[in-house]
């Protein structure tokens, strides 16, 4: 936000941002892998996913492989759990690129649209009740082994694996996955000659609303009148925390553990409008930290910030009146407006 629009410092700064939000919707996907998240239906655009999914799945390949993707113009939009759909791509790449083991191979990504009919559906007889339309129609296409026909017919079996170790969840994962959504997934392979995945999902007229958000529009020119205390355990969090809060106009008080900000509110609680609140820190962690600082006052103002989905913190605390959640890494306008909100503080016009 102090450095000018245009510079070289500029532009890797951006590139520093674009690398940590990366770096967050991985942890995303590992926590919904884990079990650690909740399905979120939306209308998405499958082919942007992809795009932004490259540099992980760049990163999951050996340097023997390539990854190339070709979108045709105009695919509509599906409606599906973004997390859940990242993950169908990414088991299918890293099954791809095992295939390919340590020779030279290709893996290459298509998405396209379709209309089918009952003839076209036949192929994925394994679902009897898909419904003639339109679908997004993606193809996972690899050089790699093959599969056997004894595989062929236990692939999307749980627990069956060609591997050595590993529990052979992925490809029945993915089945899974397609059938949540009304969708399908279906196999061709040839041993030696590659392996092709078709996917197909149905398309939606729905229109994908896209997040056209700039760094630094924070709004510069609102000012909160207010007080806060940040609760986290991490020096860095704390600090740039502190740092956007007293950009934003507050007085900002910091604590780094649970005891602390307990005793902290203990002498100020009069002067501090709102805490925002770490969920996992050593010793005393956000719960137990909230369920002593409403015993202290019932009227205290929390906002939760965790890299938990919000749907999970929800469940944690239901029936407990938290006034609001910040999904980490969150940026400063996020930050501001929950802020606002919470202190029912609107913006100027």
């Amino acid at each position: 936000m102090g450095v000018e629009k245009g510079t070289e410092i500029y532009q890797d700064l951006e590139r520093i941002i674009k690398s940590a939000s990366t770096a967050a919707e991985l942890s995303k996907q590992m926590l919904a892998y884990s079990g650690g998240g909740k399905i979120v239906v939306q209308t998405l655009d499958i082919c942007s996913i992809i795009r932004e999914m490259n540099f992980i799945l760049q990163s999951s390949l050996s340097k023997n492989v390539t990854l190339k993707f070709d979108c045709e113009e105009d695919v509509p939009a599906i409606r599906a759990d973004e997390i859940q759909i990242r993950q169908v791509f990414m088991n299918l790449v890293i099954n791809a690129s095992e295939a390919i083991g340590t020779e030279q191979g290709v893996i290459s990504i298509f998405v396209g649209y379709r209309n089918l009919d009952e003839d076209d559906l036949v192929v994925f007889q394994m679902i009897d009740d898909l419904q003639v339309g339109d679908y997004v129609y993606c193809e996972v296409t690899d050089t790699g082994s093959g599969i056997s026909d004894e595989a062929m017919d236990k692939l999307f079996d749980p627990f069956f694996t060609t591997k050595i170790t590993g529990r052979g969840l992925g490809l029945s994962a993915v089945q899974g996955i397609m059938r949540a959504h009304n969708g399908a997934i279906t196999v061709e392979s040839k041993q030696n000659e590659g392996t092709k995945f078709t996917l197909i999902l149905p398309a939606t007229d729905d229109k994908v609303v896209k997040k056209t958000k700039e760094l630094g529009t924070y709004g510069d020119d609102i000012m909160i009148d207010g007080t806060i205390m940040v609760v986290d355990d991490e020096p860095g969090v704390r600090e740039i925390t502190k740092q956007m809060l007293e950009m934003l106009g507050m007085t900002v008080y910091t604590a780094e553990d649970g005891m602390k900000a307990l005793e902290m509110y203990g002498d100020k609680r009069e002067e501090i409008d709102v805490i925002l609140l770490d969920m996992t820190m050593p010793n005393l962690n956000g719960e137990e930290t909230f369920t002593r600082l409403y015993a202290m006052d019932a009227e205290v103002k929390v906002i939760i910030a965790s890299g938990y989905a919000e749907n999970d913190i929800s469940d944690r605390f239901k029936g407990r009146a938290i006034s609001g959640y910040c999904q980490k890494p969150f940026r400063i306008e996020t930050l501001k407006e929950m802020v606002l909100s919470v202190l029912n503080k609107d913006e100027p016009e």
